[in-house]
């Protein structure tokens, strides 16, 4: 089913719930966090740019872009807005199940750098894996 320019398959609709029990009890301090609702909707464009947004009941609100010219790279770009306005940019390269991300989120006190890696298993071959380890292991 076609939407103008996108299909069905290219939007996505969601609704999260965060600090859903709103406090972390340790053994002498307890630690309150607010309960808040997202709901968020994305598109994509033209198999390379992905359109986000996210609207919390607090009042925040996010919005993002990412652009992957090549299926390997990811340049990013965003805004939050919430006591202020931040901007965001970053950018993230996936090579064979290892996504190395890194963003810059500017905010009040100048900025912050953001890196992670996140592995990804589920491209991993099971089989050549097992047959690996029957050859190392006696």
């Amino acid at each position: 089913m076609q939407l103008g320019p996108l299909r069905l398959s290219d939007l996505a609709v969601g609704v999260s719930a965060v600090n859903l029990f709103g406090a972390v009890a340790y053994d002498t301090q307890n630690e309150n966090f607010s309960m808040d609702i997202k709901i968020g909707g994305s598109a994509r464009f033209a198999e390379v740019v992905l359109a986000a947004l996210d609207l919390h009941l607090s009042g925040a609100t996010h919005v993002g872009v990412v652009y992957s010219p090549v299926p390997t790279l990811n340049l990013r770009l965003g805004m939050i807005s919430r006591d202020g306005l931040s901007l965001t940019a970053g950018v993230g390269v996936n090579v064979e199940g290892f996504l190395i991300d890194y963003a810059f989120v500017s905010d009040n006190l100048g900025g912050t750098h953001r890196v992670s890696l996140t592995l990804d298993f589920s491209s991993l071959d099971i089989r050549a894996l097992s047959n690996l380890f029957r050859r190392i292991l006696p």
